[in-house]
C-alpha cells in the first residue's frame, strides 16, 4: 500500500513538472527559455548567450567588474543589430545599479521619430520609464540608487507593464510597437523630444528581451533566481 502511495506521488509530481515546462519552457534563467531572444549575462564577456547570438558591439569604456557591467558614461554602451519586436508581445528585463542622474537611458531601438516607432526604456528621476513614442507608461515608484533593481518592461499586446523587484508597479493601455527597422542599444544616450536620457551611468547585468507572452511567474522567477547572487 505504501509502494502504491509514493508511485502515485512521484507520478504526480512528474506530471506537475512536465505541465510547468509545456507551459513556461526551460527554467526562468536559463539560456533555453521560451521565447528569449537576447540573453547578454555581462559577467564574464559581453557576448549574447541566447540561442541566436547575436553580435554586440562595444563602445567606450564599458567594463566587467565583479561579474557585472560598469557603464561610466560619456559614450559608454552596447549596440546590437535589431531586434524584430514589433506587433507582437514582448519582455525585456534587466538588473540595474543607477548612479545618480536625472534621466538615464537603458534600451533603446528607433524606427523613426513616429507614433509607436521608437521603443526606449529609461530611468527618470529614478522611476521606469517604458515608451513607443506619444505611447508611454510612466512608474510613480522609484528605483534605489546604488542599490540593485530587476527591472520588467512587458509588453502583453494591450498593454504596457513595469515591475519592479518581481512585483507590477504600472500599467497602462497601449497600441503594439511598430518599429520594423534600427539597431537596438543597451544603455545608449536616448534622443527624443520629450525625453533627452544621457547615457547610462551605473551597473548593469542579466539583460534579457522575449518574444511572446511573459507571465507573472517567469517574472518571479528571474527576480528570485538574481537576487541570490545580489
Amino acid at each position: 500500500m505504501r509502494s502504491k502511495l509514493i508511485a502515485a506521488l512521484v507520478t504526480l509530481g512528474v506530471a506537475a513538472v512536465i505541465g510547468y515546462l509545456v507551459k513556461f519552457g526551460p527554467a526562468a534563467g536559463t539560456a533555453g527559455e521560451r521565447g528569449l531572444v537576447l540573453y547578454l549575462p555581462l559577467e564574464k564577456d559581453f557576448k549574447d548567450h541566447s540561442p541566436l547570438g547575436r553580435e554586440v558591439t562595444v563602445t567606450g569604456p564599458v567594463r566587467l567588474e565583479n561579474g557585472v557591467a560598469y557603464f561610466p558614461g560619456e559614450g559608454s554602451w552596447l549596440s546590437l543589430p535589431h531586434i524584430p519586436l514589433d506587433g507582437r508581445a514582448f519582455a525585456i528585463s534587466m538588473w540595474v545599479k543607477p548612479e545618480q542622474g536625472d534621466r538615464l537611458a537603458l534600451f533603446d531601438q528607433k524606427d523613426e521619430a513616429a507614433e509607436n516607432r521608437h521603443l526606449h526604456l529609461a530611468l527618470v528621476n529614478g522611476r521606469p520609464y517604458f515608451a513607443f513614442y506619444d505611447n508611454d507608461t510612466r512608474a510613480r515608484r522609484w528605483a534605489g540608487y546604488a542599490t540593485w533593481n530587476h527591472l520588467v518592461f512587458v509588453f502583453n499586446g494591450q498593454m504596457q507593464e513595469v515591475w519592479l523587484d518581481g512585483k507590477p508597479i504600472e500599467r497602462s493601455s497601449s497600441k503594439p510597437y511598430l518599429g520594423s527597422k534600427g539597431d537596438t542599444f543597451v544603455g545608449r544616450h536616448i534622443d527624443y523630444p520629450y525625453l533627452r536620457a544621457a547615457d547610462f551611468r551605473g551597473w548593469l547585468c542579466e539583460v534579457r528581451v522575449y518574444e511572446g507572452p511573459f507571465e507573472g511567474e517567469r517574472i518571479a522567477a528571474l527576480y528570485r533566481r538574481g537576487l541570490a547572487g545580489k
